[in-house]
């Protein structure tokens, strides 16, 4: 299993791929997630 977070350029990053492989969900759910957290913040 790949590590949760990393450390890229002293800034913790994750991807999409790794948050739906650790916490056992379709990736798709994890972007449309992702994507309704986005367009939540820009409103």
């Amino acid at each position: 299993m790949n590590e949760l977070v990393i450390m890229h350029d002293k800034q913790a990053v994750t991807t999409s791929l790794v948050l739906a492989e650790v916490f056992e969900k379709q990736h798709k759910n994890v972007i449309q997630a992702i994507e309704a957290k986005i367009e939540s913040a820009e409103n």
